[in-house]
């Protein structure tokens, strides 16, 4: 793992202390929970149990990851079944985790809200995922995935709320 200092991680800020403390706990995680963190940071709101399996590359240890990574006050729950990370945790995971990692659950992120527009059944605060999925990588803004070309945009909230076309 690469290591930056922990005023690196959180941009300069003033929070010296806590990037430190965030960074010891990171080295104290096994790189599975390393790689769950990591791999949480593709949601930009809360999330239920089931979404973190989706985007997990070990669906079946997802609750001990979860588990874990609660435990360590890395993130938390919001209400009854849902959970988010915290913002500095988030940082942390988003600067020290496997890039690879997080590509990956990105990409099964997107490809379960397209799943989701296919089959009619797209939240309104979805429509605000797919855009922050589509801006943060717009390798994923491609044809095959169906966002671009307009075929699912128009079955998002509000007929096509989210922008189709990938920042130049």
């Amino acid at each position: 793992r690469v290591r930056r200092r922990p005023l690196e991680v959180l941009g300069g800020l003033r929070a010296d202390g806590l990037a430190a403390v965030l960074l010891r706990s990171w080295d104290l995680l096994t790189r599975r929970d390393c790689d769950a963190l990591a791999q949480l940071t593709v949601f930009s709101t809360d999330f239920d149990v089931r979404s973190a399996e989706r985007v997990l590359d070990e669906e079946a240890a997802c609750l001990e990851s979860i588990e874990t990574l609660e435990s360590m006050s890395l993130l938390r729950t919001t209400s009854p079944g849902r959970l988010t990370l915290y913002r500095a945790s988030g940082e942390i995971a988003a600067v020290q985790g496997s890039r690879e990692a997080i590509e990956r659950a990105r990409e099964r992120h997107l490809a379960h809200l397209e799943e989701r527009a296919r089959c009619g059944v797209l939240a309104p605060e979805d429509a605000l995922e797919i855009e922050r999925l589509l801006v943060r990588d717009t390798r994923l803004a491609g044809p095959a995935v169906g966002w671009r070309d307009g075929s699912l945009a128009a079955q998002l909230p509000g007929g096509g709320g989210a922008s189709t076309q990938a920042p130049e």
